[in-house]
């Protein structure tokens, strides 16, 4: 089994978890979990994503599971939550938490503190945990200003130290593009355009047929009129 993308074994205790698989001692928890936007949105979505839990232990053995919502509605430019819960809770004296994507470091909390010295810039000022609510088990990622950028696969690996173990929990985000949402809007607009034109040149049409119609009417009454003249000047009985 190749270790998690981007991380080292010795970091995030993959090798461990390895030697768990052997002695057939790992327990794997998988859960789907659904994320779109609300219905009336014509911002980027957020769909169909994937959740996979593995837990691995060296010294005991704790009946646990990850507890993630499942609907997260959002509207591009919305805060994200990235649900990732430890249960039961555990001692979180030593606790490490490091959310990434794609390999790239999204998050990293270590001995009671936020350490984003390595963070990836295109997270820089939009990510955080819920600091009040880690020793409950919440090690949840709060992603701000959410956008389709943001897609990609989010890992949560979580190690205590003194139960020596860890977590990997995968959020697969699939968007549809912004240039998308931008062309079809291009498209509604020009739709709308082309319609208030047609509509405006057939009311013009209109009048001017019925300008044309009034005015062969009046030109036809005064031939009938001048007829008439002439026909009494010409009648010798006047």
């Amino acid at each position: 089994m190749d270790s998690p993308p981007g991380r080292h074994p010795e970091k995030t205790g993959y090798s461990s978890a390895h030697r768990d698989v052997e002695t057939g001692r790992m327990q794997d928890k998988i859960k789907d979990v659904n994320v779109a936007l609300n219905e009336n949105a014509s911002t980027p979505r957020i769909t169909s994503p994937t959740f996979k839990c593995i837990n691995s232990y060296r010294r005991q053995q704790v009946e646990s599971e990850v507890i993630a919502s499942k609907t997260i509605e959002l509207r591009s430019g919305e805060d994200a939550v990235l649900p990732c819960n430890l249960a039961p809770s555990y001692d979180m004296q030593g606790l490490r938490v490091e959310w990434t994507r794609d390999g790239k470091e999204v998050h990293l909390y270590r001995e009671g503190n936020d350490d984003l010295r390595d963070q990836d810039k295109s997270f820089k000022g939009r990510t955080s945990l819920f600091r009040e609510e880690i020793t409950g088990g919440n090690i949840s990622l709060k992603l701000s200003n959410a956008t389709a950028e943001d897609s990609g696969i989010y890992t949560c690996y979580v190690k205590v130290k003194n139960l020596e173990h860890f977590k990997q929990c995968s959020i697969v985000l699939n968007s549809i593009s912004t240039g998308a949402i931008a062309a079809i809007a291009v498209i509604i607009v020009i739709g709308a355009g082309v319609g208030l034109f047609l509509l405006v040149n057939k009311r013009k049409i209109k009048m001017c047929s019925g300008q044309i119609g009034g005015q062969q009417s009046m030109e036809e009454n005064i031939d009938v009129r001048m007829n008439l003249n002439n026909t009494r000047n010409d009648d010798p009985a006047n």
